[in-house]
């Protein structure tokens, strides 16, 4: 008998396991035809099972007791009673199928205020850069720039003259006197800005602005007056040894703080010339080459303007009207 509830419970069983599998995989359910033929079947087995099991169960064995036997072994039977029914109805709730669809959880680290706000400034940072080092070339590409001139309070300077106009055409003045406490070579000196440096010599140009001040080579030198006297230096450095001392002492980076009356040194051949600026300009290119000395230097990192600015050799006899001494 035990193994006839055990094979129905197994029949009833495999009969649920295949609807849940019919279920989670969205195949078909098995007709009801084919359940109920099925469980007919099955039915049948267990009818003819419990049949069989019966005609060959043993029979009790009858004993023939004495009425003194039957006196000492008469049983007391109680009266019959009906078993107590709970009249309680129980809450029965329908529940439908529903596949099990628990995921491991997934934790998620939150990331700290403190990096939060650091990696906002980084980007804010970065974002800023950008917009620095390449407005000025988007600017500067999509706009047309003309030449501005640059203007000062100052009316005109002790040789006379605006701030706008082109020098005057002068007779040349005589060398400085040597001096052999001057340094050996060619030096730059601009008070004002706190220029002091030496006045490189080289066909590439990035030879020499990768060091300091480059004398561009096609025009005049200390002493040759007949023609102006061109030198240029970078503004914002070229590398990163271009810091402290170094990039105040040979970069053009306050080369537009110069306004007339300013005096610039060359130093040449242990002489001393000196200058005075009298004119200065923003554009792409030189517009007065009747000036003796010429300064220029980029005015963004990245585009084509330049600042100009254009000064006149200072006659030696006139030294002690400036306070210049040799």
């Amino acid at each position: 008998m035990l193994s006839l509830h055990l094979q129905k419970s197994h029949t009833i069983l495999r009969g649920r396991l295949q609807f849940i599998r019919c279920r989670l995989l969205g195949q078909p359910i098995p007709r009801a035809s084919r359940l109920r033929r099925q469980e007919y079947t099955q039915r049948a087995f267990l009818t003819k099972a419990s049949t069989l099991a019966k005609k060959y169960t043993a029979q009790p064995v009858v004993t023939v007791l004495s009425a003194q036997e039957k006196t000492e072994k008469q049983v007391v039977k109680e009266p019959f009673r009906f078993p107590e029914v709970n009249r309680q109805k129980k809450e029965t709730v329908e529940q439908s199928f529903i596949p099990d669809t628990r995921y491991s959880k997934v934790v998620v680290r939150k990331t700290k205020p403190v990096r939060q706000v650091i990696f906002s400034v980084m980007m804010a940072l970065s974002f800023t850069i950008l917009i620095l080092l390449f407005a000025p070339v988007a600017y500067f590409r999509f706009f047309s720039h003309e030449v501005v001139p640059v203007q000062t309070e100052q009316v005109g300077t002790p040789l006379g003259g605006e701030f706008a106009e082109p020098a005057q055409n002068e007779r040349r003045i005589e060398l400085p006197p040597r001096n052999e406490n001057l340094p050996e070579g060619n030096w730059l000196t601009i008070p004002r800005i706190g220029v002091r440096t030496e006045i490189l010599e080289s066909e590439v140009a990035e030879e020499s602005l990768v060091k300091g001040v480059w004398r561009v080579p096609d025009f005049a030198t200390p002493g040759d007056f007949s023609q102006p006297m061109i030198l240029a230096a970078h503004r914002y450095g070229y590398n990163w040894w271009w810091k402290g001392e170094y990039w105040k002492y040979n970069s053009f980076y306050l080369l537009p703080d110069l306004e007339p009356g300013d005096l610039v040194e060359v130093i040449s051949d242990k002489r001393k010339y000196v200058y005075e600026i009298y004119a200065g300009e923003e554009g792409t290119e030189i517009t007065d080459y009747n000036a003796d000395l010429i300064l220029y230097t980029c005015k963004f990192l990245t585009s084509d303007i330049r600042h100009f600015r254009y000064a006149r050799l200072i006659d030696p006899s006139k030294y002690a009207e400036y306070g210049i001494t040799n």
